[in-house]
């Protein structure tokens, strides 16, 4: 008889590679608390393109490898100041480099453009194991993060923040293929590892509605939802002479913030109105969490705002929406247009 795989099982490690093609070494500590995981290998297939004298397909060859990857979690931070979270391979990755850590005081992600003479971005191992070990077991080698977005308040039906992480692999090995699969998406493994023994996780979670937004000065104390959105494309590159990925190509990146607000007649409201039909450009510092070691504080720079659209969909009061205002940055040689700050 089979034996099935019940859909709460399931942990997920993750780790810093120390080269593209080399999958990281996993261990109890790598372990990482989430809520939904997702490891998609693409092995595309393409049809022979030459007349047959009907208008039937024949078989064809398989393309270029990859894989998609995406993983959501509870929002927690270690909970000791100046540790980094047990997420913090997602946060490297995205931003382009390792955090500084003021030890006892707070980790702090800075955006990187180029590190040591080449595009910035940080390859990571993601696996994926299940109960019972004998279904598929996976591991996403290559792994590089180009969406991350983080929800605040969620309209009072969301008690814990979360946050979302998507990105592409090199190629998603599993165990039960594992031995038939060249060396090339290996991942420079020589078998498929066990999952690692002794899985350790730090921290609580931040709630949703706890924290603060200062927008321009401004306390917006009337927020109805919102969410903080970070996209940095990268494009797979390939080589002549493999189907796996050999680099990345990164795009510019969008950060992007946008909330709701129950409208009124505050000050507050009539200065973020004429922001939106002025060019104002203006800061905003956005903290979910409000318990020491798990505090995240989201410094954003070169917002601007155009006019909100209301709604009278809610059973009681009118809603100011505010759109995606993109974060930029004063003067071409910069790239401070976010900064992440764990306390």
């Amino acid at each position: 008889m089979s034996n099935f795989s019940n859909s709460k099982s399931g942990r997920i490690y993750c780790a810093v590679q120390s080269s593209l093609n080399t999958a990281a070494t996993l261990a109890g500590s790598n372990c990482c608390r989430h809520t939904r995981a997702k490891l998609t290998p693409s092995v595309p297939r393409t049809p022979r393109r030459d007349k047959t004298g009907t208008l039937s397909h024949t078989p064809g060859i398989g393309g270029f490898r990859g894989a998609q990857v995406s993983v959501e979690m509870d929002l927690a931070a270690n909970g000791t100041l100046g540790v980094k979270p047990d997420c913090d391979p997602f946060l490297q990755s995205i931003f382009g480099q390792a955090p500084t850590v003021n030890t006892g005081t707070s980790v702090v992600y800075n955006l990187a453009d180029i590190s040591q003479g080449t595009l910035a971005y940080v390859p990571i191992t993601v696996a994926h194991y299940r109960e019972p070990t004998t279904v598929q077991q996976q591991i996403a080698w290559g792994t590089i993060i180009t969406d991350a977005e983080w929800n605040f308040n969620g309209d009072g039906s969301e008690v814990i923040a979360g946050v979302k992480f998507g990105g592409s692999a090199v190629y998603v090995p599993d165990s039960l293929s594992f031995s038939g699969l060249d060396a090339g998406g290996q991942g420079g493994l020589g078998s498929f590892p066990a999952e690692p023994t002794t899985p350790v996780t730090n921290g609580t979670v931040a709630a949703a509605f706890r924290g603060s937004l200062i927008a321009d000065s401004n306390s917006v104390a009337t927020i109805k939802r919102g969410t903080l959105s970070f996209r940095r494309p990268a494009g797979p590159q390939y080589a002549f002479g493999t189907e796996y990925i050999v680099g990345w190509g990164l795009g510019l990146r969008d950060i992007t913030l946008r909330f709701d607000l129950y409208d009124d007649d505050s000050s507050m409201m009539t200065d973020l109105l004429a922001h939106g039909i002025e060019d104002t450009v203006f800061s905003a510092t956005l903290a979910i969490g409000n318990v020491s070691g798990n505090i995240w504080t989201f410094a954003l720079t070169g917002l601007q705002l155009t006019p909100p659209s209301l709604d009278d969909g809610s059973t009681d009061r009118w809603v100011a929406s505010f759109g995606n205002m993109m974060a930029t940055v004063p003067a071409i040689a910069n790239y401070n247009e976010l900064t992440l700050t764990i306390t």
